[in-house]
């Protein structure tokens, strides 16, 4: 079962997963004990924005941006669905964007 990304989730490398270029091929990878996942092309660009800051709108934004030649629906649509899978993988982790008065609530003022 995995869980379902939406724009306002800001994901990053889950625990221990490192994106890391091998020497000998050139070829990027995401890294965790055992495991390897290769990136290629556009999953590169989506994995690098996955800082941990922007949100899954902001990266579709970004790449929108740098391709100009594709729809922005076609492009979130890609991007939803290999976020997905490195969820899936657990190579990836989300946190929900937070309502402001979420952040806090219970603190005296």
């Amino acid at each position: 079962m995995t869980a379902s990304i939406d724009e306002d989730t800001r994901p990053r490398l889950a625990r221990g997963v490192r994106l890391r270029q091998d020497r000998l091929t050139g070829k990027f990878l995401l890294l965790r004990p055992e495991t390897g996942f290769e990136l290629r092309g556009s999953a590169l660009d989506i994995v690098r924005l996955c800082d941990g800051a922007s949100t899954v709108a902001g990266i579709v934004d970004q790449l929108a941006k740098q391709h100009d030649d594709t729809a922005r629906p076609e492009i979130a649509e890609d991007v939803a669905r290999l976020l997905d899978e490195l969820l899936a993988r657990r190579l990836i982790a989300v946190e929900e964007d937070k309502e402001d008065g979420e952040e806090n609530a219970g603190s005296a003022p």
